[in-house]
C-alpha cells in the first residue's frame, strides 16, 4: 500500500438494508460511513484503515471505499468528503 493521506474522521449514521443485486441499480454493502475534510484524491476502490495512525498493524481493520462524495457541509460550509466503506 502507498499512503495517500492521514485524516481525522467522524462516523456518520447509516441505515442497512438486505444486500441483493437487482438489474436497474448498483447495490452497495455498507459497513461504515465516515466524514473527513475534503480530499479529492480519494476515489472508489481505495483502501482505508480506521485506527490510531501510530497503531497501524497488519491486523488493523481494512475497508474499501465503495463511494466517495466530495461536497460541502450545509451547516458549517466546510468542504468535506463522505466515504461509504465495506470491510475487506
Amino acid at each position: 500500500y502507498t499512503l495517500l493521506c492521514k485524516s481525522w474522521y467522524g462516523e456518520l449514521s447509516f441505515e442497512t438494508v438486505p444486500y441483493r443485486i437487482t438489474e436497474p441499480r448498483e447495490d452497495v454493502k455498507t459497513d461504515a460511513r465516515i466524514r473527513i475534510l475534503q480530499n479529492r484524491s480519494i476515489d472508489n476502490r481505495d483502501t482505508v484503515l480506521l485506527s490510531d495512525s501510530n497503531a497501524v498493524t497488519g491486523s488493523s481493520l481494512k475497508y474499501t471505499v465503495e463511494r466517495a462524495y466530495h461536497g460541502f457541509d450545509e451547516e458549517s460550509g466546510e468542504l468535506i468528503t463522505d466515504l461509504t466503506l465495506k470491510k475487506v
